[in-house]
């Protein structure tokens, strides 16, 4: 005898129950999947801000070292009460610094405090 309520009341989870589970694992995934897009986003955003300080590190250093910009101030006769403020100066403004090295030696001390006296 067949009995058509016995496959009615089979181990199989009633619809709602079986839907829940799936939207579950799907959210758990999604907030996983969500997850690894974040630290991927932060990687990104750490390797660009690394980036940036090596270019402003190149491209902010000085053509000489700091003791030969001092050594140049010094050689070009600078009054010994001027030498530290045009040292400064020169140290604080890169571009200036590079076009007194590209000056013949005996034309720099006039560049220098001419750059220096302008506002």
């Amino acid at each position: 005898m067949y009995d058509d309520n016995a496959q009615s009341h089979s181990r199989v989870p009633p619809q709602g129950e079986t839907s829940s589970k799936v939207k579950k694992r799907k959210t758990s995934k999604d907030e996983k999947d969500m997850e690894q897009v974040m630290v991927a986003i932060q990687d990104v955003a750490s390797t660009m801000r690394k980036g940036n300080l090596t270019f402003e590190r190149t491209f902010t250093r000085l053509p000489i070292p700091e003791e030969q910009v001092f050594r140049l101030v010094d050689d070009i006769e600078i009054t010994p009460r001027l030498q530290t403020p045009a040292y400064l100066y020169l140290v604080r403004n890169q571009d200036l610094l590079r076009a007194l090295i590209g000056v013949p030696m005996e034309r720099c001390k006039e560049l220098l405090l001419g750059i220096m006296s302008d506002p």
